[in-house]
C-alpha cells in the first residue's frame, strides 16, 4: 500500500494559485491536510512561496524548523505563557477576543498579532466595535500588525453572505487602522473567496484546499489544480467464487453471479470507510470496480470480474487523479477536507 504525495504538483498548484489570487498564506495546518507539513512547506518555500498558516504553536516550531526564513501565522490559540516562544521565533499570533487580548497585555515580551475580528460565523473573533478593541489592548507590549475575518458560507451558489461579510469586515478594519494610526495587513479571502471574489483578496488570502487540488464548491474552473495525494494498493488475492456464496463478515453480502473477488490491504483502519461501500468505487486498469462484503479494518473485497487480466500485484488506485479524494468524500457524505486530512494522517507511515 502506499500513499504518495507528489511535491511537483504541489509547485504547480502553488504558481497556478499565485497568477490566479496574488500573495497568500499557505495553509499548512493539520498536518498539511494529511500531506506532511514539513515536506510540503519545504516544497512551497522552494516554489517561492514562504508565508504559511497553521493552528497551533507546535505546527509553527515545526515548519519554522524546516524553512527558517518562514513568516508564519498562527490561527489558534496560543496559552499566554508560551510568549517567548512566539516571540523568538518571530510567529504571528492570532487574538480573537478582549480577553485573550489582556491575557497577553501581561506578557513582558514583545508579540506580533493579528486580530480577528467576528463577521457572523459564530465560531470565533471579536464582536466588540473597534474603540472597545482598542481598549482591550491598551497595556500590550507588542505590536498589532494586521487583522482578518473569516466566511461562512463562500463556496455557496451565492455569494451574498460572504459580501456582507466582507463589507462589515471592511467597514471594521479601516476604522481600527485610524484608531491605531497605522497600516494593518487585512486578509478575509480562503480558497473559495480567493478564486470568486476579487474585492476579497485585500493585502494577501489563506490558500489551503485548494494547493492540495481540491476547488471549493462552486469554483470549478477558477483555476488549475491537480490532486497531490494518491493511494494505491496492490491486489494481494483472487478468488473465484460462485454465485449465492457469500463474501466477508456477517456472511450477508450474498453473490448474485459467479464473481472473481480481488483482496486488496486496506480497509477502514487506512481511511476507507465502511459506510462508502456502496457508493465508492476504486479503479483497476481504468475500470471502476465495486466492493463486495464488508470493507474490514485493513483489507477489503472488489469485484473484479469485468477486468479479466488482472493478476495478483495489480495496483488499484482509491484516490488519485482517476478515482478522486471528493468522490470518497461524496460517498461516505462529507467533504474532501476531512477525507484528505483522515487518509493522511491514517498511512502517515506510508508517504512517499
Amino acid at each position: 500500500m502506499s500513499l504518495r504525495i507528489d511535491i511537483s504538483r504541489l509547485a504547480e498548484n502553488a504558481e497556478a494559485l499565485y497568477k490566479t489570487v496574488g500573495e497568500y498564506f499557505c495553509v499548512v495546518k493539520c498536518d498539511a491536510y494529511g500531506h506532511g507539513a514539513v515536506k510540503c512547506a519545504v516544497a512551497l518555500r522552494d516554489a517561492g512561496r514562504s508565508s504559511f498558516a497553521v493552528f497551533s504553536l507546535s505546527e509553527a516550531i515545526e515548519i519554522k524548523r524546516a524553512v527558517t526564513d518562514a513568516e508564519i501565522l498562527i490561527l489558534g490559540r496560543t496559552d499566554a505563557k508560551y510568549a517567548d516562544l512566539i516571540s523568538e521565533n518571530g510567529f504571528i499570533q492570532t487574538v480573537f477576543s478582549a480577553e485573550y487580548a489582556r491575557e497577553l497585555s501581561t506578557v513582558a515580551r514583545h508579540l506580533r498579532v493579528h486580530i480577528k475580528l467576528y463577521t457572523g460565523m459564530h465560531r470565533s473573533g471579536f464582536t466588540e466595535d473597534p474603540e472597545e478593541i482598542k481598549k482591550a489592548f491598551s497595556g500590550f507590549k507588542g505590536s498589532i500588525e494586521g487583522v482578518y475575518t473569516h466566511f461562512s458560507s463562500a463556496d455557496a451558489p451565492s455569494i451574498s453572505i460572504a459580501r456582507t461579510q466582507l463589507d462589515d469586515f471592511t467597514l471594521r478594519a479601516n476604522e481600527l487602522e485610524a484608531l491605531l494610526s497605522k497600516k494593518l495587513v487585512k486578509h478575509s479571502a480562503a480558497s473559495a473567496s480567493a478564486l470568486r471574489m476579487k474585492s476579497a483578496r485585500l493585502d494577501i488570502s489563506r490558500i489551503g484546499i485548494a494547493l492540495y487540488g481540491y476547488l471549493p464548491d462552486n469554483c470549478e474552473g477558477l483555476c488549475e489544480v491537480r490532486p497531490v495525494m494518491s493511494l494505491c494498493a496492490p491486489i494481494v488475492s483472487l478468488k473465484a467464487v460462485k454465485k449465492g456464496e457469500t463474501v466477508g463478515y456477517g456472511c450477508d453480502r450474498t453473490l448474485i453471479r459467479d464473481t472473481l473477488v480481488a483482496t486488496v490491504p486496506v480497509g477502514y483502519g487506512f481511511g476507507i470507510p465502511r459506510c462508502a461501500e456502496s457508493l465508492f468505487r476504486p479503479c483497476l486498469e481504468g475500470k471502476r470496480v465495486g466492493f463486495v462484503g464488508r470493507i474490514c479494518m485493513d483489507r477489503c473485497m472488489l469485484d473484479v470480474t469485468e477486468v479479466p487480466s488482472v493478476r495478483v500485484g495489480d495496483t488499484v488506485e482509491l484516490i488519485g487523479d482517476t478515482v478522486t479524494a471528493a468522490e470518497l468524500a461524496c460517498a461516505e457524505g462529507s467533504i474532501p477536507y476531512e477525507t484528505l486530512t483522515r487518509v493522511g494522517r491514517m498511512n502517515k507511515n506510508e508517504r512517499t
